[in-house]
Protein backbone atom coordinates (compact mmCIF):
# COMPACT_ATOMS: atom_id res chain seq x y z
CA UNK A 1 0.00 0.00 0.00
CA UNK A 2 1.39 3.43 -1.09
CA UNK A 3 1.92 6.20 1.48
CA UNK A 4 -0.74 9.15 0.92
CA UNK A 5 1.02 11.74 -1.40
CA UNK A 6 3.07 14.02 0.22
CA UNK A 7 3.49 11.88 3.23
CA UNK A 8 7.37 11.98 2.41
CA UNK A 9 8.03 15.28 1.88
CA UNK A 10 6.26 16.09 5.02
CA UNK A 11 8.10 13.57 6.95
CA UNK A 12 11.51 15.62 5.35
CA UNK A 13 10.22 19.05 6.25
CA UNK A 14 9.37 17.54 9.95
CA UNK A 15 13.07 16.31 9.74
CA UNK A 16 14.91 19.21 8.59
CA UNK A 17 12.86 21.70 11.44
CA UNK A 18 13.75 19.30 14.22
CA UNK A 19 17.12 19.44 12.70
CA UNK A 20 17.21 23.32 13.04
CA UNK A 21 15.78 23.13 16.63
CA UNK A 22 18.53 20.65 17.75
CA UNK A 23 21.20 23.25 16.19
CA UNK A 24 19.72 26.23 17.97
CA UNK A 25 19.42 24.90 20.80
CA UNK A 26 23.16 23.25 20.87
CA UNK A 27 24.29 26.88 20.10
CA UNK A 28 22.15 28.12 22.59
CA UNK A 29 23.83 26.15 25.19
CA UNK A 30 27.56 26.48 24.41
CA UNK A 31 26.99 30.11 24.19
CA UNK A 32 25.40 30.08 27.93
CA UNK A 33 28.83 27.85 28.79
CA UNK A 34 31.04 30.46 26.90
CA UNK A 35 29.38 33.10 29.25
CA UNK A 36 29.47 31.65 32.22
CA UNK A 37 32.58 30.52 31.86
CA UNK A 38 34.43 33.80 30.77
CA UNK A 39 32.33 35.49 33.61
CA UNK A 40 34.09 33.35 36.11
CA UNK A 41 36.85 33.50 34.50
CA UNK A 42 36.64 37.12 35.25
CA UNK A 43 35.31 37.11 38.38
CA UNK A 44 38.61 34.69 39.45
CA UNK A 45 40.91 37.14 38.23
CA UNK A 46 39.24 39.94 40.35
CA UNK A 47 39.63 37.88 43.54
CA UNK A 48 35.89 36.33 44.11
CA UNK A 49 35.53 33.25 44.99
CA UNK A 50 32.33 30.95 44.69
CA UNK A 51 31.83 28.26 47.97
CA UNK A 52 28.77 26.03 49.20
CA UNK A 53 28.26 25.69 52.92
CA UNK A 54 28.25 22.46 54.35
CA UNK A 55 27.30 23.04 57.71
CA UNK A 56 24.92 25.14 59.83
CA UNK A 57 27.09 27.01 61.78
CA UNK A 58 25.96 30.14 60.61
CA UNK A 59 22.23 29.39 60.21
CA UNK A 60 19.91 31.69 60.10
CA UNK A 61 22.12 34.03 58.50
CA UNK A 62 23.70 31.27 55.74
CA UNK A 63 21.49 28.06 55.46
CA UNK A 64 22.77 25.13 54.78
CA UNK A 65 23.86 24.57 51.25
CA UNK A 66 24.09 28.08 50.22
CA UNK A 67 26.64 29.63 47.76
CA UNK A 68 28.71 32.13 49.04
CA UNK A 69 30.68 34.85 47.15
CA UNK A 70 33.52 36.26 49.00
CA UNK A 71 36.34 38.81 47.40
CA UNK A 72 39.61 38.69 48.57
CA UNK A 73 40.57 41.58 50.62
CA UNK A 74 43.58 42.14 52.95
CA UNK A 75 43.27 41.20 56.77
CA UNK A 76 43.61 44.76 57.27
CA UNK A 77 40.38 45.59 55.72
CA UNK A 78 38.05 43.07 57.76
CA UNK A 79 35.59 44.80 60.07
CA UNK A 80 34.11 43.40 63.46
CA UNK A 81 31.09 42.16 61.98
CA UNK A 82 31.69 40.92 58.83
CA UNK A 83 31.27 37.83 57.52
CA UNK A 84 34.67 36.21 56.09
CA UNK A 85 35.82 32.77 54.55
CA UNK A 86 39.46 32.07 56.14
CA UNK A 87 41.14 28.59 56.54
CA UNK A 88 40.06 27.15 59.63
CA UNK A 89 43.66 25.43 61.52
CA UNK A 90 41.04 23.84 64.14
CA UNK A 91 39.85 21.91 61.27
CA UNK A 92 42.72 21.24 59.39
CA UNK A 93 42.74 24.27 56.67
CA UNK A 94 39.12 23.72 55.91
CA UNK A 95 37.57 27.25 54.52
CA UNK A 96 35.26 27.94 56.78
CA UNK A 97 32.89 31.53 56.56
CA UNK A 98 32.27 33.15 60.08
CA UNK A 99 31.26 36.34 61.82
CA UNK A 100 34.48 38.48 63.19
CA UNK A 101 34.01 39.84 66.41
CA UNK A 102 37.33 41.14 66.34
CA UNK A 103 40.51 41.28 64.78
CA UNK A 104 43.99 43.10 65.83
CA UNK A 105 47.76 43.32 64.74
CA UNK A 106 50.06 41.19 66.75
CA UNK A 107 52.64 43.43 68.60
CA UNK A 108 56.25 43.23 66.54
CA UNK A 109 55.12 41.50 63.64
CA UNK A 110 52.96 41.44 60.37
CA UNK A 111 50.40 39.14 62.01
CA UNK A 112 47.07 39.78 62.29
CA UNK A 113 44.89 37.42 64.71
CA UNK A 114 41.71 37.36 64.06
CA UNK A 115 38.65 36.38 66.82
CA UNK A 116 35.86 34.67 64.72
CA UNK A 117 32.33 32.83 65.81
CA UNK A 118 29.97 31.39 63.97
CA UNK A 119 26.21 32.66 64.12
CA UNK A 120 24.66 29.47 65.49
CA UNK A 121 28.10 28.45 67.32
CA UNK A 122 28.06 29.08 71.09
CA UNK A 123 32.28 28.92 71.20
CA UNK A 124 34.43 31.49 69.35
CA UNK A 125 37.68 30.69 67.55
CA UNK A 126 41.00 32.23 67.27
CA UNK A 127 43.55 32.05 64.06
CA UNK A 128 46.01 34.33 62.69
CA UNK A 129 47.03 35.00 58.94
CA UNK A 130 50.22 36.85 57.49
CA UNK A 131 49.28 41.04 57.09
CA UNK A 132 50.29 40.49 53.25
CA UNK A 133 48.06 37.77 53.04
CA UNK A 134 44.27 37.96 51.78
CA UNK A 135 40.98 36.64 53.26
CA UNK A 136 37.47 36.46 51.60
CA UNK A 137 34.74 39.32 52.46
CA UNK A 138 31.24 37.21 51.85
CA UNK A 139 28.97 39.62 49.51
CA UNK A 140 26.38 37.60 48.49
CA UNK A 141 24.47 34.39 49.73
CA UNK A 142 22.29 32.90 47.28
CA UNK A 143 20.48 29.88 49.22
CA UNK A 144 20.22 26.18 47.87
CA UNK A 145 22.02 26.65 44.97
CA UNK A 146 24.52 24.04 46.74
CA UNK A 147 21.52 21.46 46.22
CA UNK A 148 21.58 21.89 43.07
CA UNK A 149 25.42 22.08 42.21
CA UNK A 150 26.77 20.44 45.15
CA UNK A 151 26.85 16.92 43.00
CA UNK A 152 28.15 18.59 39.86
CA UNK A 153 31.40 19.61 42.32
CA UNK A 154 32.39 16.10 42.25
CA UNK A 155 34.87 14.19 40.52
CA UNK A 156 31.67 12.23 38.83
CA UNK A 157 29.72 15.19 38.07
CA UNK A 158 32.68 16.84 36.05
CA UNK A 159 33.13 14.26 34.54
CA UNK A 160 29.63 14.07 33.44
CA UNK A 161 29.55 17.98 32.44
CA UNK A 162 32.55 17.17 30.17
CA UNK A 163 31.23 14.47 28.73
CA UNK A 164 27.68 16.56 28.31
CA UNK A 165 29.82 19.49 26.23
CA UNK A 166 31.81 17.42 24.46
CA UNK A 167 28.63 15.39 22.98
CA UNK A 168 27.20 19.07 22.24
CA UNK A 169 30.40 20.00 20.42
CA UNK A 170 30.36 16.88 18.69
CA UNK A 171 26.90 17.00 17.33
CA UNK A 172 26.82 20.37 16.44
CA UNK A 173 30.38 19.66 14.36
CA UNK A 174 28.34 16.98 12.37
CA UNK A 175 25.58 19.15 11.67
CA UNK A 176 28.01 21.82 10.09
CA UNK A 177 29.61 19.35 8.07
CA UNK A 178 26.10 17.59 7.10
CA UNK A 179 25.19 21.40 6.44
CA UNK A 180 28.54 21.98 4.23
CA UNK A 181 28.09 18.75 2.14
CA UNK A 182 24.57 19.39 1.28
CA UNK A 183 25.45 22.75 0.06
CA UNK A 184 28.02 21.80 -2.19
CA UNK A 185 25.94 18.99 -3.46
CA UNK A 186 23.22 21.50 -4.10
CA UNK A 187 25.76 23.94 -5.92
CA UNK A 188 26.72 20.97 -7.83
CA UNK A 189 23.36 19.88 -9.13
CA UNK A 190 22.52 23.55 -10.06
CA UNK A 191 26.08 23.29 -12.09
CA UNK A 192 25.10 20.61 -13.74
CA UNK A 193 21.29 21.63 -15.00
CA UNK A 194 22.84 25.13 -16.07
CA UNK A 195 25.28 23.78 -18.42
CA UNK A 196 23.66 23.17 -21.84
CA UNK A 197 24.48 21.24 -25.35
CA UNK A 198 26.80 22.59 -27.71
CA UNK A 199 24.33 24.51 -30.20
CA UNK A 200 25.05 22.99 -33.92
CA UNK A 201 25.99 25.92 -36.16
CA UNK A 202 22.96 25.68 -39.09
CA UNK A 203 23.87 27.46 -42.44
CA UNK A 204 21.18 30.15 -42.94
CA UNK A 205 20.90 31.41 -46.47
CA UNK A 206 19.37 34.71 -47.40
CA UNK A 207 16.54 34.48 -50.41
CA UNK A 208 18.45 37.18 -52.53
CA UNK A 209 21.73 34.60 -52.55
CA UNK A 210 19.12 31.46 -53.02
CA UNK A 211 17.67 33.35 -55.86
CA UNK A 212 21.12 33.86 -57.35
CA UNK A 213 22.53 30.74 -57.10
CA UNK A 214 19.31 29.24 -59.08
CA UNK A 215 19.54 32.11 -62.12
CA UNK A 216 22.99 30.77 -62.19
CA UNK A 217 24.81 33.94 -60.83
CA UNK A 218 27.93 34.36 -58.89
Amino acid sequence: MRPPKGTHANHKLRLRRGHRVAVVTVNALLGVVVIVGVLVGVGWAMGYRAYVVESGSMTPTIGVHSLVISRSIAPVNALAGEVVTFSDPGLNGSLVSHRVLSRHLLPGSNIFSFTTKGDANKVPEQWEVPAKATVGKVVAVVPKVGDVIGPLSSALGRGVLIGVFLMLCLFLFASRQLQSAKVIRAAQHASRRSTFPPVKAVPYVTAELDNRIRNGES
